[in-house]
């Protein structure tokens, strides 16, 4: 169930589809998967892939950069420019998001090594059902940080959950949800 969560939250396999106007044209996935991003400038009607590989991608509040992800790590793309510039990360990135301009958040996964903790009823019930032990259910911590674009991250939050579904920060204030 943790994953009919998860990709309801963000999209298939944890990469919503991107589409957006902004002032340099309009920012798109790719592809039906999610993988890949691309800018269509409305002006001559030329599309230009700024990566094959980009996903979960986020829009900056003032439209001019976009964050995605690329094999774990963070890339910012200007998209006035076209160029793009890879962001350090303590943790392989699972989903982000901008808290201002110039500061980004992600969510990371951390695999816990103890078993998932079940009643013997529910360790029963689980093994009839799927044929499945406590063993064979991976269990999840998981982390929000902020990373500013010039250098630096601090930890935001650490607890027990499957995954982090989508955040926003508004007011200063960041929210997220939480896929137990």
């Amino acid at each position: 169930p943790m994953d009919t969560v998860y990709n309801t939250e963000t999209g298939f396999s944890g990469r919503a589809l991107t589409f957006a106007h902004t002032d340099a044209g309009i920012l798109y996935s790719a592809n039906c998967a999610g993988i890949g991003l691309g800018l269509f400038n409305t002006s001559t009607g030329e599309s230009s892939l700024l990566s094959g590989d980009a996903t979960r991608a986020a829009l900056s509040p003032n439209g001019s950069q976009v964050a995605a992800i690329i094999n774990g790590s963070i890339a910012g793309f200007n998209l006035a420019s076209g160029g793009q510039q890879t962001i350090s990360t303590g943790y392989a990135a699972d989903q982000i998001g901008w808290r201002d301009n110039s500061m980004l958040v992600y969510s990371a996964r951390h695999l816990m090594d103890s078993p998932l903790p079940l009643s013997t009823e529910e360790a029963q019930a689980l093994a009839n059902r799927y044929g499945m032990s406590s063993d064979d259910v991976p269990r999840y911590n998981v982390s929000i940080h902020q990373l500013s674009l010039s250098g630096g991250e601090t930890q935001l939050y650490r607890g027990p959950g499957w995954a982090v579904g989508r955040m926003f920060v508004s007011q200063g204030t960041l929210y997220f949800s939480l896929v137990p």
